[in-house]
């Protein structure tokens, strides 16, 4: 039942944040209030990344492991959801501050896995 319900709000999270999302993009003007503009996308952005990157590992897992999947494994599954949201809005920032792409991309992720074994490590 908890991880029905879990994947439920996942999805819940997923649709508000997309819904958000577009609202934003049509009714807020990013030439009068830029700041809040982005600040919102980017939370909206972030949200519906985590989510639906989350759902889609879950689902990946449940395959990998014969459907035999664990409420540790939903778990496992939103921390990554968080790493992949957080590495594709860092690639935004990246691209519109101009910095130097390739390796500002590769220094990020070896920063973000380098952090998924440490808790990963810290688990077991």
């Amino acid at each position: 039942m908890k991880k029905k319900f879990l994947i439920f709000v996942l999805f819940a999270i997923f649709v508000l944040s997309f819904v958000t999302f577009l609202m934003i993009i049509n009714y807020l003007d990013p030439y009068e209030n830029k700041v809040i503009a982005i600040i919102s996308m980017a939370i909206a952005f972030f949200f519906s990344m985590m989510s639906v990157s989350t759902l889609f590992l879950y689902a990946f897992k449940k395959i990998y492991f014969r459907w035999q999947v664990y409420l540790h494994h939903l778990m496992t599954s939103f921390r990554q959801g968080v790493m992949i949201a957080i590495f594709w809005l860092w690639l935004g920032i990246f691209s519109s501050i101009g910095a130097p792409i390739f390796v500002s991309w590769f220094l990020l992720f070896i920063i973000l896995i380098c952090i998924e074994l440490f808790i990963k490590n810290m688990e077991a």
